[in-house]
């Protein structure tokens, strides 16, 4: 399958948003906040929330350190 290539200023940010889509998981990558927050990207709340939820078993406390 090939891929598209695009060229962004190397200053720009990309937002990448995991999707599923026919049982794998992709990611679409935006340049641009306002696509995100138009509705370009349509999000299934479920999964975000669930997303959220993957680190909930860690210890915030440890991962802290971790960090330092």
């Amino acid at each position: 399958m090939q891929q598209p290539v695009f060229t962004i200023p190397s200053n720009q940010p990309l937002i990448g948003i995991p999707f599923e889509e026919n049982g794998k998981e992709v990611t679409r990558y935006f340049s641009e906040q306002a696509l995100v927050d138009r509705g370009e990207v349509a999000v299934n709340t479920e999964q975000v929330l669930h997303l959220a939820g993957s680190w909930s078993d860690l210890s915030w406390g440890k991962m802290e350190e971790a960090l330092m």
